[in-house]
């Protein structure tokens, strides 16, 4: 018997016994899914753990200087700006 993929809704919906079955594979299925990436990670983790943890503090520091340096862009094009207004208003 094949069942059919019912993403995103409750079993409980269901009138039929045959649709509560097929709801309660789905869910089996997808549990199942969740537990096996729960178990790859914690043997990532147990493999390369310090490694990645290494990688990840690199990132974090790589895109926090780039966030802190697309802020102070922003910051100084809104200096420039006010510059170039306050300018204007004296050529009237």
């Amino acid at each position: 018997m094949e069942t059919k993929e019912m993403p995103n809704k409750e079993c409980d919906e269901y009138r039929s016994g045959c649709e509560f079955t097929d709801c309660m594979f789905a869910l089996a299925k997808e549990a199942w899914g969740e537990l096996m990436k729960e178990k790859i990670k914690k043997c990532y983790e147990e493999m390369h753990g310090e490694h990645m943890d290494k990688v990840a503090k690199i990132a974090a520091e790589g895109c926090s200087k780039y966030w802190k340096s697309k802020m102070q862009q922003k910051q100084d094009c809104a200096e420039l700006r006010a510059q170039f207004e306050e300018t204007c208003k004296s050529c009237d």
